[in-house]
């Protein structure tokens, strides 16, 4: 679960755009349906498959806001500084505690978005439906693996030293 609630938090901003993006996909394709070869079976299954996927993106956006909204404002600035890279994480004295109170803050306030998330149930159905496949989702997971395997190598270099 701490994986796919770290994945929707840096999904999060960009999502109302994807979803945008599928939206002018299925227009698209409605429009050039006329010039469509196959068979108007085949067009109008592609067109449902496309419909499905904006819905589901549509409601894990919904999970997303419910779950920022049950955020505090002080929470929401912390999770927006690490996922959303809206601001950076603090250097000393740009917040009004220190770095330790910071993560142990941050570990908080990702707890809570990760318990509204296992309440609606956000992770069974992105995999229902099929979300995990999807080349953004395929991207941003491969993204977050290597950023987390560089981090790992680095600790690993400085216990070495």
């Amino acid at each position: 679960m701490r994986e796919f609630t770290r994945l929707m938090l840096s999904a999060y901003p960009k999502l109302p755009r994807v979803i945008e993006g599928v939206n002018r996909v299925i227009n698209e394709s409605a429009l050039r349906s006329f010039y469509e070869q196959s068979g108007a079976f085949g067009l109008a299954e592609r067109l449902v498959r496309k419909i499905q996927l904006r819905n589901a993106l549509a409601g894990l956006l919904q999970d997303m806001e419910g779950a920022t909204k049950s955020l505090t404002k002080e929470e929401r600035a912390i999770i927006k500084g690490r996922y959303f890279c809206i601001a950076p994480i603090p250097v000393k004295g740009e917040y009004p505690f220190s770095k330790t109170t910071y993560y142990r803050r941050l570990k908080k306030a990702v707890h809570k978005v990760e318990t509204f998330l296992r309440e609606c149930e956000s992770e069974q159905k992105y995999y229902a439906a099929g979300l995990h496949k999807t080349t953004f989702f395929r991207y941003l997971s491969g993204h977050i693996k290597d950023a987390r395997r560089k981090i790992t190598e680095r600790e690993g270099e400085k216990r070495l030293t």
